[in-house]
């Protein structure tokens, strides 16, 4: 079963979408509903309807936990890090569902 908590991303505008967890609440993947049209230069692709694991297949743990924490908490967090998939750096802040 997959259990799905939405997110969204205050980035150049918004990217918003949800994050999976197993049974076992940890997070393992990301299925974006929206993305602003920035987003599809830096990825390469349009994010909206498809999952992170489709874009890349190993990309990096760290992202997965980092929004099913807000996902879960509903606490808003800043960041700033470099995806070494998609080869660039990233200063974001996201927010849960329940804080849009």
């Amino acid at each position: 079963m997959i259990f799905i908590k939405p997110f969204s991303i205050k980035w150049i505008r918004a990217i918003s979408g949800g994050v999976l967890f197993d049974e076992k609440d940890n997070p393992y993947d990301i299925y974006y509903i929206e993305s602003n049209a920035a987003a599809a230069p830096m990825t390469g692709t349009s994010l909206a309807g498809k999952r992170t694991s489709e874009l890349a297949p190993n990309y990096e743990k760290h992202w997965f936990d980092i929004f099913g924490c807000i996902a879960k908490t509903g606490v808003a967090e800043r960041h700033e890090l470099p995806s070494d998939h998609f080869k660039y750096f990233t200063n974001f802040t996201a927010l849960s569902g329940r804080n849009r």
